[in-house]
């Protein structure tokens, strides 16, 4: 915090204002990872640019269907619409596009997927003019929005689901054949669920499936997410094996009736990152959401973000994850991991950048380690740098240590259990 004392007509004013001294991952455009936002509806220009500098590349918005088609048949693009896409694109972000959710005209009794021929039909004449309508800005698009979820389809069987994929899907290769399209997008891991669209033949309609793997109050370190993403591969690679994963939506919320503290929320996300960029088959993490939705520090929904709310006090300032993204984006962006390590609750990820080393680590216990001369710099969490002294202590919090040698399958196994001299 900054106080600001001044005087006026005689008078004392006093005021305090956050701030945060962060990294610029601008130049280091991590096309992995994307963020979940609500551009259609607000303040695109203020955040697109934070995004940027944080090291984002991507974005995951919706074009509601409803809004889109007012009247049957007649579709228009909304200027806000426009702006946002314009926005966007100068800050060099890509966009990803949910398609349907819901559409008064067709269903009265609330959202669902539809079933009818002429749910289908409507559903598929929508996609096509969306996907025309955006045509190369963009590229990627999911099929509906958590399909299992009675929020957002009242029939949430993986029966219903596969003819209104398969018409989206045909739609937007009609308009894009470029495009990139996935499906599923389930609430949670929703194993059985996806299993059954690949079991139906669902996996013809989608170059990709997507889920929510959500952890709450636990870390992506507590071998739960791993597990998660393990065991979606492997469905995968029993009923269709061309097919990418993608994490369409994944974060933690930081409201205070929970125990995820605002470091803990920081930690958790470039956990979350090292961990998931270690999972070949999966091309794309979008994180929940980029900027906090309310200004109740009670409210689950309201607190995942990067940055503060738009109404709040200090609107769009940054919140400690904020920080952490764009260390990690600085120093490791979209790079893979070459090598990991995991015993013991110690964890070590090993990664080459710009011809440099980079070994991101943390420690669930506490774990005292030894470096030698080939190490050239190490980091907090924040990228602030520490002193290289050969001896460090592991923490939750993790750490980046740059070497300017290659770092050994060997080497990082004695490092991390203390065993280099």
């Amino acid at each position: 915090k900054v106080s600001l004392k001044g005087v006026h007509s005689g008078k004392f004013s006093y005021n305090e204002a956050k701030f945060a001294l962060s990294m610029d991952a601008g130049k280091r455009k991590n096309n992995f990872l994307g963020g979940c936002v609500h551009f259609t509806k607000r303040d695109s220009a203020a955040v697109v640019p934070l995004m940027r500098a944080s090291g984002f590349g991507a974005i995951r918005d919706e074009f509601d269907w409803g809004l889109y088609e007012q009247s049957e048949g007649v579709f228009k693009f909304l200027p806000e619409w426009e702006r946002y896409i314009s926005d966007t694109r100068k800050c060099g972000l890509e966009i990803f596009t949910i398609l349907g959710l819901n559409n008064p005209i067709y269903f009265k009794d609330g959202a669902c997927v539809p079933k009818t021929a002429k749910e289908l039909e409507a559903f598929g004449r929508y996609v096509f003019n969306t996907v025309k309508q955006l045509g190369d800005r963009c590229n990627m698009y999911e099929v509906w929005n958590e399909p299992n979820l009675r929020s957002f389809s009242k029939d949430i069987s993986p029966e219903a689901y596969v003819p209104a994929l398969k018409a989206g899907y045909e739609n937007v290769k009609k308009a894009n054949p470029n495009a990139y399209v996935v499906g599923c997008g389930t609430s949670g891991e929703a194993h059985p669920w996806i299993e059954r669209v690949l079991q139906l033949g669902g996996g013809e309609y989608m170059d990709a499936v997507s889920f929510h793997p959500y952890m709450w109050t636990k870390g992506p370190d507590d071998g739960e997410f791993e597990e998660k993403l393990s065991g979606l591969n492997r469905i995968i690679e029993k009923y269709c094996p061309k097919l990418d994963m993608v994490i369409s939506e994944l974060g933690w919320s930081s409201h205070s009736t929970a125990d995820i503290t605002l470091k803990l929320h920081a930690e958790f996300f470039v956990k979350s990152l090292a961990v998931s960029s270690a999972e070949k088959r999966l091309k794309k993490y979008f994180m929940y959401e980029y900027q906090d939705s309310g200004i109740s520090f009670t409210h689950v929904e309201r607190n995942f973000g990067l940055v503060e709310y738009w109404e709040d006090h200090t609107p769009y300032a940054a919140k400690p994850i904020f920080l952490a993204s764009a260390a990690y984006n600085s120093f490791i962006g979209d790079a893979r991991p070459e090598m990991k390590y995991i015993k013991n609750g110690v964890f070590g990820f090993s990664y080459s950048v710009d011809g440099h080393h980079i070994l991101m680590a943390w420690s669930k216990n506490g774990t005292d380690i030894h470096t030698d001369a080939d190490i050239s710099a190490v980091y907090d969490i924040n990228g602030n740098s520490l002193p290289v002294c050969g001896e460090y202590r592991l923490t939750e919090s993790p750490l980046y240590i740059r070497s300017d040698k290659e770092i050994t399958e060997n080497k990082l196994t004695e490092m991390l259990e203390g065993r280099l001299k």
